[in-house]
């Protein structure tokens, strides 16, 4: 009975961040994007926290991952509030920035403002993606719990792994952020099978792997200096690269 219960649980949880329904067809997707876990994962973990409601929620993973290309996408298809905090961005300006993209005169007092765009929040609450959050400091995120906490409003922070380490060493924060997932580097088997079908044998494969580590930017980065290569030289084809071409490319522009 016991192995039953947790197997339905495991299935209903699975379905319920299944992500079979996505339609990535002339969404404005960079030009050669795959489908990929690292980007069905993020659209997924998304999709949950607002249909929970999380106060807060937590994307990280290495730079170039992929994270930024799944939020943006994500952005266009929900309707949901979207930028990139810039360098040193505090309390204040998520204020001014949430009352611009809502639209809402806020006034210069701060508790006002405040005020404001909860009252706002609450009468239509929003899902919220910051990107480059460990930008912020603490002050900064604990404005994202007060406005979470009295509005109804979901706030994903999509950040670089520091920020969660970060967060961790603060409960009052780490306690609100009850959606958290780390996205990695796109797997060995997994790109040979995304990528093998373009015609790379499977010794290029593996080494282009071995030169990107997986990361999706670094991949991207790779397979556009390899078409140009390939469109400068006289009969070479995709399927005639050798690891040996992709160290040279590599080394050359320094991925």
């Amino acid at each position: 009975m016991t192995e039953t219960t947790l197997s339905d649980f495991q299935a209903n949880l699975s379905q319920r961040l299944s992500l079979e329904h996505i339609d990535i067809q002339g969404k404005g997707l960079p030009e050669g994007f795959k489908l990929n876990s690292t980007f069905k994962a993020i659209i997924k973990h998304l999709e949950y926290a607002w249909r929970v409601q999380a106060a807060l929620a937590l994307v990280t993973g290495a730079h170039g991952a992929g994270k930024s290309t799944a939020i943006r996408y994500f952005a266009r298809q929900q309707g949901v509030l979207y930028w990139e905090c810039p360098p040193k961005y505090q309390a204040k300006h998520i204020l001014a920035d949430l009352a611009s993209e809502l639209g809402i005169s806020t006034g210069h007092s701060f508790r006002m403002q405040t005020s404001v765009v909860v009252a706002q929040l609450q009468s239509d609450p929003k899902l919220v993606i910051l990107d480059e959050a460990q930008r912020m400091d603490y002050d900064a995120i604990d404005q994202l719990k007060y406005l979470a906490d009295n509005s109804g409003s979901t706030f994903v922070m999509v950040a670089s792994p520091s920020l969660e380490q970060r967060i961790e060493r603060w409960p009052d924060i780490s306690s609100r952020c009850s959606v958290k997932l780390r996205v990695s580097a796109i797997s060995l088997e997994e790109f040979i099978l995304l990528y093998g079908v373009d015609g790379f044998t499977t010794a290029t494969l593996k080494e282009m792997h071995k030169q990107t580590g997986g990361i999706y930017r670094k991949i991207t980065s790779l397979l556009k200096h390899l078409g140009e290569a390939i469109q400068s030289t006289p009969g070479m084809t995709v399927g005639s690269l050798t690891p040996a071409h992709i160290q040279f490319v590599a080394e050359q522009v320094m991925l």
